[in-house]
């Protein structure tokens, strides 16, 4: 029989985390402060919707009215 965990997360700091030094696609995230990183990320996603949503609508739009 497996033995059981007996230890309980707090908080999701608890949590495993991937290390960014495995990842040298974005060196720049290597050295940012969690707050900085976390801001960048939101940038990046307001930027993936507003290319997946926003840009076609208005693409479609001006091509409507050609």
């Amino acid at each position: 029989m497996p033995a059981q965990c007996t230890m309980r997360l707090q908080h999701a700091r608890d949590l495993p985390t991937i290390q960014f030094d495995s990842f040298p696609l974005f060196p720049p995230l290597l050295y940012m402060t969690r707050t900085a990183r976390n801001r960048f990320v939101v940038w990046l996603g307001i930027s993936a919707m507003w290319l997946a949503i926003v840009a076609p609508v208005i693409s479609q739009t001006f091509a409507a009215r050609t």
